[in-house]
């Protein structure tokens, strides 16, 4: 796969997804130092291959995403630096390997920067991103269904031998088990949001010529499910709520009935899709929202009686938090705070503000099917991103960053090719903007 990466970045780019959200864990757990992953050098692989062999007149420094991206793995590297300072050095190892993670998000957006240069490089891996996701979705189901059976994909957890951890999931009832997948529950559940959420659009909207319906119908489906099976709440809610937003805007009435109509069919009668949706509401899996809201709130009184006043510059750092204090803030406005301090707030500003104008910009573009798609589709990420913020850090998980930041960067890439296909036309004296689906750069 390397050589063939050497060959044709967009491959690398393509199956570095897979190789991620599909990577066998336990089988090669501790197979390199430091529980690198082979999926780590694969992606950095990647990385230096496209910023070597990237086009001519492509500035990966001079994009606002990328800098915004390194920018936001500084502040990680920062934190957890100033929290070794103040807390110790015993967790140097948990450090590394988390800033390992979290370089996942400038190297990918520096690879799109490098590949995303056409309408047809974008279909292409868009495509292809769906396909991944849904991959990721079906293989959360099946470590709910048949655990053992996909056993070899699960995260080894320290307290638990990978056996252990099986038979601990296989003894618990079905409807108490969550997806876990390759990645963990939360980033199972991240993965489904984004792209259960795109593809919705995609089909409401009917931009069939950017991905079939054909296709767009089995994989929303596929990876709506996988959602349900990871029974994360705010994910749920988070979907239901943009969900809601692009059916009524929807063009293609039909989805839209057809929605109501099967939504309303799975609440109102007996069905596993139904249990698995509420059990975590109602208490079937033992935490309702109430006892889910209470525990959070303990933490996040927990954070505001102990946090040293003295860390609120630079933070503590998301692993130093849990060493020091044996909890996460469950909350991305409060982990901006304890996680990277005056400079975490500082970003997570900078990351809702650049986001409103990036789609506000686009919207404008409606003649044009890429600004049309993105600039509709990344307001609605950033909705359910500070939707679910109330609940989990994802403006500080490397997962969320790297799916949010990679979407940003499309639609930076697109408005630069719309003012230069403006200026084009200006200068010509030609009203028609020059087609994206030719150029984005």
């Amino acid at each position: 796969m390397m050589y063939r990466t050497a060959l044709n970045p967009m491959t690398g780019f393509i199956f570095m997804w897979f190789a991620i959200w599909l990577y066998p864990n336990s089988l090669l757990y501790g197979t390199l130092p430091l529980n690198i992953r082979f999926d780590d050098i694969f992606v950095f692989f990647t990385f230096v291959v496209c910023v070597y062999k990237k086009p001519a007149g492509v500035r990966v420094w001079g994009l606002s995403t990328f800098r915004l991206a390194l920018v936001w793995w500084l502040l990680h590297l920062l934190g957890n630096i100033n929290g070794m300072l103040y807390g110790g050095w015993g967790a140097v190892q948990e450090v590394v390997k988390f800033l390992l993670k979290a370089a996942y998000v400038p190297m990918t957006v520096a690879i799109a920067a490098s590949l995303l240069n056409s309408f047809a490089d974008v279909k292409l891996f868009i495509k292809w991103l769906l396909i991944a996701g849904a991959a990721a979705a079906l293989l959360g189901a099946g470590t709910v269904v048949a655990p053992r059976a996909f056993g070899l994909f699960l995260i080894p957890n320290q307290d638990l031998s990978a056996g252990e951890m099986l038979d601990n999931m296989e003894g618990a009832m079905e409807l108490a088990r969550r997806a876990r997948g390759s990645v963990g529950t939360m980033a199972t559940s991240a993965i489904c949001l984004f792209l259960s959420v795109l593809s919705l659009h995609l089909l409401a909207m009917k931009y069939y010529a950017f991905q079939s319906k054909k296709f767009l119908v089995p994989v929303f489906i596929i990876i709506l499910l996988g959602l349900a099976y990871t029974q994360s709440r705010g994910p749920m809610l988070a979907f239901a709520l943009t969900g809601a937003i692009i059916l009524f805007r929807s063009e293609n009435k039909g989805i839209l009935v057809g929605a109501l109509v099967v939504g309303l069919l799975l609440m109102v009668t007996d069905n596993p899709v139904r249990e698995l949706v509420t059990a975590r509401f109602t208490g079937a899996t033992g935490a309702t929202a109430d006892s889910g809201l209470d525990k959070r709130s303990e933490v996040w009184s927990m954070f505001m009686e102990k946090f040293d006043p003295v860390l609120l510059f630079n933070g503590i750092g998301a692993v130093m938090s849990k060493y020091i204090y044996h909890a996460t803030a469950h909350n991305t406005y409060l982990g901006a705070v304890i996680y990277n301090g005056i400079w975490g707030v500082c970003m997570f500003f900078v990351i809702v503000i650049r986001s409103i104008k990036y789609s506000s910009k686009l919207i404008r573009h409606k003649q044009e099917i890429l600004s049309d798609i993105f600039g509709h589709y990344f307001p609605l990420a950033l909705i359910f991103m500070l939707f679910v913020g109330m609940s989990i850090e994802d403006f500080q998980n490397t997962i969320c960053m790297q799916l949010y930041l990679l979407f940003m960067l499309i639609c930076e890439k697109l408005i630069r090719a719309n003012e230069t296909a403006a200026e084009t036309a200006g200068n010509t004296g030609k009203t028609k903007l020059m087609p994206l689906e030719a150029q984005l750069n």
